[in-house]
């Protein structure tokens, strides 16, 4: 359900998929937060019919944070980076797709803490966009440092969905699309300078 959030278009379907997220948070704890930052990333003005919900949706990427990104597992970080993923395509919107790259960065900077050795944020982090996650980007009262094992962690999140996201961003027909994946790509090499040499030819 993960990979609906790159490729949903519509402002329906993606509120359809925040909705499906919000049902799986009620049965798994440690999806719940996460499915309500989502909910926030592709939430609509309750004023101008279709819209974006500005507001919520910067607040949101405002609080993805290294800290936050850090405590979270793969699975629980997937559908928050995709939906990024989204963001960084539109090259008509400027506010939003930078947030997303700003997101998408600290992302990557939560990644290079965890290949050093680094176990995530240690404790209960913050909520991010304010809006009542239970101020645990888990949903859960444990800390990260579980989240950066194997084939849970950020690296492999990286390995197997954002290098592919960005590369394949690079044909886009829009310069500006083009430009920030481009500089996520040198962000990642230069933190993680091995890792994105092993990644190339994947995804």
């Amino acid at each position: 359900m993960a990979l609906l959030a790159a490729r949903l278009s519509t402002p329906d379907a993606r509120a359809a998929l925040a909705t499906g997220y919000a049902a799986l948070g009620r049965m798994l704890p440690e999806a719940a937060a996460p499915a309500a930052v989502l909910a926030s990333l592709v939430s609509t003005s309750a004023k101008d019919l279709g819209e974006p919900d500005y507001e919520a949706r910067l607040g949101a990427y405002a609080g993805l944070t290294a800290a936050v990104w850090g405590g979270m597992s793969a699975a629980q970080a997937l559908p928050l980076l995709l939906a990024a993923a989204f963001d960084l395509r539109n090259g008509d919107d400027l506010a939003l797709r930078q947030a997303a790259a700003q997101a998408v960065a600290r992302l990557v900077d939560a990644a290079a803490v965890e290949a050093r050795g680094g176990s995530g944020s240690g404790g209960a982090a913050p909520d991010p966009g304010g809006r009542g996650t239970g101020g645990n980007m888990l949903g859960t009262g444990g800390g990260g440092g579980s989240a950066s094992s194997g084939g849970d962690g950020l690296l492999h999140l990286m390995q197997r969905h954002l290098y592919p996201q960005l590369r394949s961003q690079l044909s886009s027909a829009s310069l500006a699309v083009r430009q920030e994946s481009l500089r996520l790509l040198r962000h990642a090499a230069l933190e993680l300078p091995q890792h994105v040499r092993r990644g190339k030819g994947r995804g």
